[in-house]
Formats: C-alpha cells, structure tokens, sequence
C-alpha cells in the first residue's frame, strides 16, 4: 500500500472493489511480488477495519477472498511464513495484529498444512513455540477487547490441534492462565455472544490433551509423571465451576466435530477417575450426560471413525456410573442394560466389534453386577438358550444351576487396567494413558482416537 495515497471509499462496495483491484492488478510470478500484494492488502484491511470491517461475516468474506485469490493459492506457504516472522511475532500493534491473527486462522483452518506451517516456523533451535508463548502472553494479560480476545483463543486452540507442545510450552500454561480461563466462561455466563465463552472451553480441552499426550510420553520415556494442570485447577474450584461444568455437556450435546467430541470425553474421563473431581458435576447434570451417551451409542453409524467414537463413550460410560453420584441415584437403569445388551448381541447383518463387546461386557461386571447386584447375562451370543427375558424385556441370567459356560465372554475376561489410547498426529505414534482409578476386568489393548 502506497502511503503517499490517501484513500477514501463512499461505501463498502468501492472498498471491496479495491481490493480486488490490489488482487488482480499486478502479475505474480515471485515469492517477493507475493508478499508485496501481501502487505498492500493487509494494510488496506488494518486501516479501515473500522470502518468496514466490524461484524464476523465481515472478516471472513475479505479473509476468503484473500485465500481464494491466485496470488495465495501459488505463494501460500510463503506468505504465511513471511507474515509470521515480520508481522505476527514482532508486532505488538493491535490493529495489525487483530487482521494477521485473522488471516492466519482462517488460512489454517482452510488447510492443515497451513496450520502447521505456522507451528514449525514459530518454532526455535531449542523447540519452544515462542508465537504460542506470545499468544497465550496476550491472552492472559488482556491486551485488547472481547472480539480480540476471542481471536487469539481461537487461533492458539487450532494451534494446539496440530501439534504437541513440548515441555516448555506446556510450562506457558500455568495454574493462574487456567484460573484466568475459566474464569471467562463463568463470567460469561449471561452473556447473549456465546463465541468468547466456547472459545475459552475449546483452549481449555485441547490443553488438557496435550497435558495428556505428555504423561503417555513421560511414561514411555520412563521419566516421572507430570501433572495436568488442568485437573489440578478444577479440584480446587470444585463447587465454583457451574457454568463450566454445564457447557460441556451441552457442547457435547450439540457438537458435530468429532474431534470436539472426543476431546469433551476425554476431559470427562478424567474427572470420571480423580478422585476428588468424581462429584464435579450435579446429579440432575449427570442424569443429562446418562442421556446423551444413550443417544450417541444409539444413533452412531458403523464406520471406523464412528465406531472409535462410540467405544470411547463406552469408556466414559463406566466410570460415570461407578464413581459418581450415579452410584447411589438409580437413573435408567434398565433402559442403560436394555441399551448395552442390544449393542453386543449377534446379528446376521453386523457382526459385533471386539472391542466394543469387550468395553460393554465391562460395564457388565463394574455397573451392573458390582453396583446395581444384578445377574449379569451372557448376551453375546454363545449362551443365548441360557438367557431368559424379565421384566420391562431386560436379558436375564437364568437359574443358577443353569450357569454360563466357562468359556462365556462374560466371565473369562482376565483383569487389567482401563486405558485411553491418544493418537498424536504430529508424533505420528499411539500412547496409552492409564486409568487413575481401575475399574476394569477385562483385556483391553483397544485404542481411542484423536482427530487431530
């Protein structure tokens, strides 16, 4: 942009215009005209976003036109490199700033590879994301308003997403920033905008997955476990959480991001089996949670991705009516075992998943053998002459002198601990995270998936 041109526009019209003017105007045939088109079109958006620039839609449209201009979809690896290292790290103008963190979080959500492009170019000699020190910086200090702040929420969780935060950057996210954190949310709990609270909720969950992948790393390394801050900060605001603990579950309600969704359930996981965290949550919060994992094993499909998705619910299942409230609330009991018995009987147009009849033969023993003390049937398929249907069609365990096989499923699992397996994408490994607390009887070498 030629500073020694004023520029004045009637409408957004002859702005937009402009625009494209700076798009089109030039023939691009070099990184360096790239980023010249670059600069002219930044600056044009930073000088009157004010102006022309004040809702969302907004943003993005001029976003998008950008992203979808010939001169980034050639040059786009060099251009966001070169807004990384001359505008985004350096300046501390927040005008600028406000219409970079933009582009790059459009851009990045556009094309993973753009995102990761932004990691590894932030990243120094010594491994340590220094943009991700000066987002999470700006965040906690509260340099700008809420539609700034919602940016840089957003563009540190994408962030997050797609890469695994070494030990120094883990050391950025403090007890206090996760205080400051929720914090928001529940400060936010009235308010009409619901962008700034669940963008703060998001940050919150993909931290507590990368607090996650660095105790399975810890734990392969035979290095001594280090502890997620995140459980730590929610212990100590146990009773002050409410509006925390009920927008997760309507985010898990709502969500159609398999990727939100999984790590939602992981976060509840791990509260599910600290102790100190089992009654985080409200009794009539539960019974909501009940319904939704009953929806959810319901209405999933049979793909791959579905089915991961489904056994990880199985796995929050367990410990949310073993060690919570739950325990001694009978809430569906019947319609839960009716549920679980239906998913691993035999039918000839589906066979069962192992590892699905392995999850829900545990809830079996754990729930409804150990808590609820009822007989537990061997539904999955070897002894169905020796079930019989009770009350409200529930499968049964008949008399007891008509016991199951040795070799039934149900009893012949050996004993070991429950574990979430996480995939870490950018490690291109799979680790296991243990259970805190175990509940389990069966062999569980399944794995649960991150969409990263």
């Amino acid at each position: 942009m030629d500073d020694s041109i004023v520029y004045h526009f009637d409408d957004a019209s002859d702005f937009y215009a402009e625009l494209d003017d700076v798009l089109q105007q030039r023939t691009c045939d070099t990184s360096e005209i790239a980023n010249e088109i670059t600069q002219t079109y930044l600056n044009l958006l930073i000088n009157f976003q004010n102006d022309f620039l004040n809702t969302l839609v907004e943003v993005s449209y001029v976003m998008y036109k950008f992203i979808d201009s010939p001169v980034y979809t050639r040059y786009h690896l060099s251009i966001i490199r070169h807004l990384i290292t001359t505008r985004a790290m350096t300046s501390s103008d927040l005008g600028e700033l406000a219409v970079v963190y933009s582009l790059l979080l459009h851009a990045g959500r556009e094309d993973q590879t753009v995102m990761k492009t932004i990691v590894q170019t932030s990243v120094s000699t010594q491994g340590a994301n220094h943009f991700l020190k000066k987002l999470c910086d700006e965040i906690r200090y509260c340099v700008g308003g809420t539609r700034f702040t919602t940016i840089l929420l957003m563009l540190t969780f994408e962030m997050c997403k797609v890469a695994r935060l070494s030990k120094q950057d883990l050391g950025h996210i403090s007890p206090a920033f996760i205080h400051y954190l929720l914090d928001i949310v529940e400060s936010m709990s009235t308010d009409i905008d619901e962008l700034l609270n669940y963008s703060a909720m998001r940050l919150i969950l993909v931290f507590n997955e990368q607090f996650m992948m660095q105790r399975a790393m810890n734990s392969i390394d035979g290095e001594q476990e280090s502890q997620n801050q995140i459980l730590r900060v929610l212990k100590s605001k146990l009773g002050s959480s409410k509006t925390f603990s009920e927008n997760l579950i309507f985010m898990l309600n709502r969500a159609d991001d398999a990727c939100v969704q999984m790590l939602i359930l992981k976060l509840l996981y791990l509260i599910f089996t600290t102790e100190g965290l089992y009654e985080f949550f409200y009794t009539n919060d539960l019974c909501v949670l009940v319904d939704i994992v009953l929806r959810e094993l319901c209405d999933l499909g049979d793909e791959s991705d579905a089915e991961a998705l489904r056994q990880t619910y199985l796995r929050v299942l367990n410990p949310m009516l073993v060690n919570t409230q739950l325990h001694y609330t009978p809430y569906k009991h019947q319609h839960i075992h009716r549920i679980l018995c239906a998913m691993i009987a035999p039918r000839a147009y589906r066979p069962v998943n192992p590892t699905t009849q392995r999850l829900v033969q545990r809830i079996m023993e754990d729930w409804w053998a150990d808590v609820c003390n009822e007989h537990v049937a061997p539904v999955v398929g070897l002894h169905l002459d020796k079930i019989q249907i009770g009350p409200d069609n529930v499968a049964v365990a008949i008399a007891a002198d008509s016991p199951p096989k040795a070799s039934s499923p149900i009893v012949s699992t050996p004993k070991s601990a429950d574990s979430i397996t996480i995939l870490s994408e950018p490690a291109s490994q799979t680790t296991a995270i243990s259970n805190p607390k175990s509940l389990s009887k069966g062999d569980d070498a399944d794995r649960g998936v991150l969409c990263a």
